[in-house]
């Protein structure tokens, strides 16, 4: 039995992949270690300015902030390719040793991959409740990034082994190293890159509470009358799960929205469930958004400034990792 990859905080970070084009003279001569802060904040600053309270003091747009906070999340915690390169090693970890030994078993079809996680495309602002993306088709794209781990898992549940297969995989189990979910998951990503997710959502989970209203925020989406919460009687605080409850079956999830399984049914509803939601949720938050758009923005090229090194090194990482899973055949 191939062991399952561990299931990771819902909005992920850093799989958004950003293609920085155009960067000054400037700003290619201070080198690698310092470009993202070079994007983010502007070449004159990286020397150790701030210019979070000039940003502040001016008009920001969405795509402003989103660009700025891709550069630096895609830096540290890696873009969603560099995600799904460490979700491959994290996957040959737990189950490279028992596929070879199935193979001299005689099963050579078992897949180590089989079970991997995938890295979805979600927003880098997605854990903040009123920084994120405005009106992002967050679940879908979640869902048909994850339709392969899907359709692995729906097949290995209606799989039936042979009692000869049964006992060979009773013997590689006993005869290759167990290796647990901690160790697979340091390998599928840089040293640090942890703390440094957890830095960055800490300051995403600050700009909420420095300018939102947690509370009154979850009354608007009580009394927003969305069909989805009346329905299942679940408050807005548990919104999240009563959107998982329309996941369909990975055979009615679509590949991408040109997939003509995009029109059945069930998929389509998921999709009309999700702008309602999308709709109520923007207008209980746009006016913070609106408000603190400098504010969020200048959050972000501060803490671009302020982990410049753990950054550089962190990108650095994430190409080595990317590296190593080319090496067991992910392109």
């Amino acid at each position: 039995m191939l062991q399952s990859t561990s299931g990771s905080k819902s909005r992920l970070l850093g799989v958004l992949v950003i293609m920085v084009k155009s960067v000054s003279r400037s700003a290619a001569a201070l080198g690698a270690g310092a470009l993202v802060v070079a994007v983010v904040i502007g070449v004159g600053d990286v020397a150790g300015r701030s210019r979070s309270s000039d940003v502040a003091d001016r008009a920001a747009t969405t795509d402003e902030l989103l660009v700025a906070a891709r550069a630096v999340s895609d830096a540290a915690m890696g873009t969603m390719r560099q995600g799904n390169a460490g979700a491959v090693l994290q996957a040959y970890s737990l189950n490279g040793a028992m596929d070879g030994c199935l193979a001299t078993k005689g099963y050579p079809e078992w897949d180590w991959s089989q079970h991997r996680n995938y890295a979805p495309p979600l927003d880098p602002m997605g854990t903040s409740t009123f920084f994120a993306q405005p009106m992002s088709r967050t679940f879908s794209e979640t869902t048909m990034a994850l339709k392969p781990k899907m359709e692995a898992a729906e097949k290995e549940g209606s799989a039936t082994l042979s009692k000869a297969e049964t006992k060979a995989v009773d013997t590689c189990l006993g005869t290759t190293k167990h290796v647990g979910d901690d160790e697979a998951s340091r390998v599928s990503r840089p040293s640090g890159t942890a703390e440094l997710r957890d830095a960055w959502w800490a300051m995403l989970a600050d700009l909420d509470t420095r300018y939102g209203d947690g509370k009154a925020y979850n009354q608007c989406l009580d009394k927003a009358g969305i069909s989805l919460l009346q329905e299942t009687g679940q408050p807005a605080e548990e919104l999240h799960v009563a959107m998982s409850s329309l996941t369909p079956s990975a055979e009615f999830i679509p590949t991408s929205a040109a997939d003509p399984i995009a029109a059945n049914p069930r998929w389509q509803h998921l999709l009309a469930v999700e702008k309602e939601v999308q709709t109520a949720e923007w207008s209980c938050r746009s006016d913070i958004y609106n408000s603190h758009l400098p504010d969020a923005l200048a959050a972000v090229q501060q803490f671009a400034a302020e982990h410049t090194e753990q950054i550089s090194k962190a990108r650095q990482g994430w190409e080595e990792i990317e590296a190593a899973a080319a090496k067991l055949g992910y392109t």
